[in-house]
């Protein structure tokens, strides 16, 4: 229940004042992947951080860019849990939600030279 509350009162901050700073791209396709640094915060070993995917060409299902709240373990080897999952129609996640989600997915162990390694390392180094 602390986690539910602790989540919904950073949505509700997050949504109205993210400040998105450039991460890394994707070599594949050019999506861009940016970092909220005004919401890292550090709690009992692990860091939690906003992310936000901006697509280059919108999906077939609408969906121009994503907005991810993550919980990171920095220690060796780095882990993540997506905790927070929101799907927008409009570029930089202004507006136009289309759907969230908060999926119950294990612990994952970053796959080295990825963009969510390089995000969480970048989330990692800020604290």
């Amino acid at each position: 229940m602390k986690k539910l509350i602790i989540l919904i009162a950073v949505l509700m901050t997050t949504s109205a004042s993210a400040e998105w700073t450039y991460s890394t791209s994707q070599k594949e396709n050019g999506n861009k992947s940016y970092i909220d640094y005004k919401t890292i915060e550090s709690n009992k070993g692990l860091v939690y951080a906003w992310t936000m995917t901006d697509f280059v060409r919108v999906g077939e299902d609408g969906v121009s860019s994503v907005k991810v709240f993550y919980a990171i373990d920095c220690g060796t080897p780095k882990q993540y849990n997506i905790l927070s999952f929101h799907a927008y129609s409009s570029p930089m996640a202004a507006k136009g939600l289309m759907a969230s989600l908060t999926p119950e997915d294990p612990w994952e162990y970053l796959i080295p030279g990825s963009v969510v390694d390089q995000v969480a390392s970048d989330i990692c180094t800020a604290i």
